[in-house]
């Protein structure tokens, strides 16, 4: 028996409505092979195919493969490491290539103010 269908037929999980599952992480060598895709957060669900004959509630599968408030140290230091270098860039944002296309963003978005909020 497999250990999604054990989990299936314990005690508490027969009388829920619906189940999904949320794993911590979204590795595709994941503990709990029940799929294979990730979701996005347009579509954060998929339905998982249960083996023949399994009794009990729908089961989908969260697989987002970017929660990053689960991990947020994690999260802040890859971010951190990722920003550094365009930050060390700041004294000539005026040629930098990451400061001049925000600052063309910055203006490209103000152009479609009302005049009014112009400032």
């Amino acid at each position: 028996m497999s250990a999604l269908t054990r989990m299936y037929h314990s005690r508490d999980i027969c009388h829920a409505r619906v189940l999904t599952v949320v794993p911590y992480s979204t590795n595709p060598n994941n503990p709990i092979p029940i799929y294979d895709i990730t979701t996005t957060f347009d579509k954060p669900t998929v339905p998982v195919t249960l083996p023949a004959g399994t009794q009990g509630p729908p089961l989908s599968v969260i697989s987002i493969d970017h929660l990053p408030s689960l991990i947020p140290r994690e999260s802040s230091e890859q971010f951190s490491e990722a920003l550094m270098p365009s930050l060390l860039q700041l004294k000539e944002r005026t040629t930098a290539r990451v400061w001049k296309q925000a600052e063309d963003l910055f203006k490209q978005k103000v152009a479609t103010l009302p005049e009014s909020l112009r400032a």
